[in-house]
C-alpha cells in the first residue's frame, strides 16, 4: 500500500506544550488505544538530543500498534530513528531536499494555507496535503487561515490524501469530512481534554460512520 492510501482517519498532534502538563508517552498510549490512526510529533521547546529519544521510543511504540508516526520538521531526525515520515512547514526544509535525504517508502507531508501552495507541494512530491487553518486554533500563533472553500477546491484538483487541520472539534469536523478530507488532524481538542482516550474516540466514533 502506497504512503498516500495510508492517510486516513483521526491525526492527532502531540506536542509537550498542549498536554496541559501530562507526559508525551502516556498522551500517545491513549489516543492510540482510543484508535487514532496518526501520531505526529510537534516539540518547539526540546533540545534536538531530546527530540531525538522521544521520537525513538514513540515509533517503537506505534510500531506496535501498527499505526503512523511522523515527525514535526526534523528530517534527520526521523531518518535516523526510522519514523515513518515527517511533516514540513512552508517555512522549513523543501519537500524536496527531505525527499533527498528520506527513502522513498517514507512519508512527507506539508502545511496548505491556500491552493497555490498546495499545488506546489503536490507537485514537489508530497504524499499528503495538509490544508488549513480550517478554524481559529489557539495551538498556534503563526496559522493562516485556509477555510472549507479552500480545502474544497485543493480536493477537487489532487488525488492525494487530504488533512484538514486547524482548530477542529466534535461540532465542526463533518462538514470538513462532507468536502473530501481523508483525515482530520487535531491537537488540543483531544490533548487538552480532561479524558484524552474518551474525547478521542469520540473523534474516531464520528469518522468511522460518517465513512461507513
Amino acid at each position: 500500500m502506497s504512503a498516500n492510501n495510508r492517510i486516513s482517519g483521526i491525526y492527532v498532534i502531540v506536542d509537550p506544550e498542549h498536554t496541559l502538563g501530562r507526559d508525551i508517552i502516556y498522551v500517545v498510549k491513549q489516543v492510540l488505544d482510543a484508535g487514532a490512526n496518526i501520531i505526529q510529533l510537534r516539540d518547539k521547546i526540546s533540545t534536538s538530543e531530546e527530540i531525538s529519544r522521544t521520537a525513538d521510543e514513540i515509533q517503537k511504540i506505534i510500531k506496535s500498534y501498527n499505526k503512523i508516526f511522523i515527525l514535526n520538521d526534523y528530517v534527520k531526525i526521523a531518518k535516523n530513528i526510522n519514523a515513518d515520515g515527517v511533516h514540513i512547514g512552508q517555512k522549513d526544509m523543501s519537500i524536496i531536499k527531505a525527499r533527498e535525504i528520506l527513502s522513498s517508502k517514507k512519508i512527507i507531508g506539508s502545511s496548505n494555507a491556500t491552493f497555490h501552495e498546495a499545488k506546489i507541494s503536490e507537485n514537489n512530491g508530497s504524499d499528503y496535503i495538509a490544508v488549513g487553518s480550517m478554524f481559529e486554533t489557539n495551538t498556534k500563533t503563526d496559522t493562516r487561515p485556509a477555510g472549507i472553500e479552500t480545502l474544497k477546491k485543493v480536493r477537487e484538483q489532487t488525488s492525494k490524501s487530504i488533512v484538514a487541520i486547524g482548530g477542529i472539534n466534535l461540532q465542526n469536523c463533518s462538514e470538513l469530512l462532507d468536502v473530501g478530507a481523508d483525515s482530520l488532524c487535531i491537537a488540543s481538542a483531544i490533548t487538552k481534554s480532561e479524558n484524552i482516550m474518551d474525547t478521542c474516540s469520540k473523534f474516531v466514533n464520528k469518522f468511522d460512520q460518517m465513512r461507513k
